[in-house]
Parts: structure tokens; sequence; C-alpha cells
């Protein structure tokens, strides 16, 4: 979980690289530190280095950086909304994956779930997310088992099928904590308590609150943090416990100031 380190050693990683000219190893230096970008949201970081990445996977021929390479630029398209430009990615590195045998294909397909899901298309989404499950518990990919779940959750939660979304968000967080993903685990605690705030549940939505507020803070989310304080305000304002709410108005605006 510590970015900024990460990209420093990935970085050192580049420059060592670059001056043996390990073309190879200039590529996945490069893609480690897009993807350190997209996870930190510096998407005009991100495009140069991953097109660079792309370009040298191919000139080498390397096919299995190539898929990984398409499907990071894919994901970056996804995050800077053009949905057209991820599905092309996605679907290039698919094809490669499917042609080489790779395992990373359920990956893949949780990418192409999202921007279907994003487009309105409900039932597709929901077929790719349980193909891109089925690849995962096979590959025992814990972080994209857990991608999976939650796409499917969110779609039974729309439908408002509440006990099958819980149960989803359930796995999802169960895969988190194997993989060991902090920011993970807060959104699907956050998710469960969703869930059990549209079933009425307060005493259940709290806690679920509670704890993906604790995890985001202890994990230096700030961002993440005040949005889980905003479900705690939520729910003790649907069960008219006012002075709780105004409580936890006082313990985010602190939270902005950097004092909690």
């Amino acid at each position: 979980g510590d970015i900024s380190r990460a990209l420093a050693e990935f970085q050192t990683a580049l420059k060592l690289n670059r001056s043996l000219d390990n073309r190879k190893g200039v590529a996945v230096s490069l893609l480690n530190i897009g993807r350190i970008y997209l996870e930190s949201e510096r998407y005009a970081d991100a495009r140069g280095v991953l097109e660079e990445a792309v370009s040298i996977s191919e000139s080498i021929g390397e096919r299995q950086l190539m898929a990984e390479g398409y499907a990071t630029t894919g994901k970056y398209h996804y995050a800077s909304g053009n949905d057209l430009k991820a599905v092309e990615f996605i679907e290039k590195a698919i094809e490669l994956d499917r042609k080489e045998g790779h395992k990373a294909v359920g990956g893949r397909l949780n990418i192409l779930g999202l921007v279907n899901l994003r487009n309105g298309k409900v039932k597709e989404a929901e077929d790719i997310f349980k193909e891109a499950l089925s690849y995962n518990m096979k590959s025992g990919n814990h972080i994209e088992i857990a991608n999976s779940c939650r796409g499917m959750g969110d779609i039974v939660e729309a439908k408002e099928e509440l006990k099958e979304a819980g149960e989803m968000f359930q796995k999802a967080l169960d895969s988190d904590k194997l993989a060991g993903s902090s920011r993970k685990i807060g959104i699907d605690l956050a998710r469960l308590g969703g869930v059990g705030l549209k079933g009425k549940r307060y005493k259940e939505a709290l806690d679920y609150f509670m704890r993906a507020y604790d995890v985001n803070l202890n994990s230096d989310d700030m961002d993440a943090a005040a949005r889980g304080i905003d479900n705690i305000i939520k729910v003790y304002k649907e069960t008219g416990e006012t002075d709780k709410a105004a409580f936890y108005e006082v313990q985010k605006e602190r939270l902005l100031r950097g004092l909690h």
C-alpha cells in the first residue's frame, strides 16, 4: 500500500534497465509505473508510459507483455471515460490471452463487464462477470475474484435482490482480505453497508460503514474516509439520532482539515 515508495522503486528499475538496454525490463518497468499512476488517478502521467510499454512489447514480440500492455491501456481508457477505446484494447488483450493460453483472461473480462455495465448493457455485463469469475476461480486470482463478485453484486443490487447482493459483496470482501487490499476492503465494506441501509437494517449498515471508515482512515485514504463518514451520518439521520449525526459532521470537518 506504499504507493510513493513503489513508484520510486519502479523508476529506479526503469533507469537501470534503460542503462543496460534491457528492452523487456524497460517495458515491464513502464507497465508497473503506468499501473501505479492509474492507482493514483494520475491519468495524464499514465498515458505516455503505457504507450511506450505497448510499443516496446510489440517491437520485441513479447506476447504476454503485449497482452498486459493492451489490458492496462484498456483500464486507462475506462478510467478516462473513453469506453470505445477501452473495449478495443481489452478485446485485443483477451484475443491474445486466449490464443496464448494466458491465465489473465478473467481480469480482462472484469473490465469489459464494467464498461458494459456503465453503458446500461446489464445482461451482457452479468454474463461477462460470470465468465470472468469462472476463469478467476480456476486461476486462484483473489483480486480478480473479488472484482467479479463486486461487479455481480452491483448488478443484483440494482435489481433490488439485496440478499444476493450481500452474498456477492461478502465474497468480494473475503477475497480482498486474502489479497490484502485495504482500498478494496474499504469498498466492499461500504457496499455491504449500502445493502444493509437499503434493507433498513440500520445496525448492520452502521457496523459495516464504521468498519469501512476505520480501514480507510488507517490506510491513509482520507477521501474514502470522508465518504465513509457521510455514510455513517446518513444512517444516524435515518434513525433520527441527530446528535450522533452532528458529532460525525464535526469529525468530517476535522478530517478534511487534517486533524483526525
